[in-house]
């Protein structure tokens, strides 16, 4: 997930919504343009439902409002489409929204966990870096 002033690129997820955080509010910037939002499937009724809401904004960023309705906890992650489009401009983008069954999101690289891999990687990074100075400074 991107950072909270970085814009995502298409096809990243959007946004997470969990049974304890069922809503979620998206930045969009539409250039003041309106914009026509929809989900491309829906996750199965049992499970609860999904709605949207454009809040209205003569700005050019405005706020999509994605809700979980009576969210219920199963098994895996489900992701679906959300498409995003202008018909000011005949612009159309998609991304992922994540549907996380239990209350409890485990810790992944996109909740800003670093994996052991990366940490290792980071580690033999700065020993290298160490040794260099030392040999530069010897």
């Amino acid at each position: 997930k991107a950072a909270a002033n970085e814009a995502l690129a298409p096809s990243q997820v959007c946004a997470t919504l969990t049974t304890s955080s069922p809503i979620a509010e998206v930045p969009v910037w539409t250039g003041g343009h309106h914009i026509e939002v929809d989900l491309d499937g829906q996750i199965k009724s049992r499970r609860g439902n999904l709605t949207l809401e454009v809040q209205p904004s003569h700005l050019p960023v405005t706020s999509l409002r994605i809700q979980w309705n009576d969210p219920v906890d199963w098994g895996s992650p489900e992701e679906v489409n959300l498409r995003i489009s202008s018909p000011a401009t005949g612009q159309v983008e998609v991304y992922r929204l994540r549907i996380e069954p239990s209350s409890q999101v485990l810790c992944a690289p996109e909740a800003g966990g670093w994996s052991l891999l990366e940490i290792l990687a980071l580690a033999a990074a700065i020993a290298a870096l160490l040794w260099l100075v030392l040999r530069l400074c010897t």
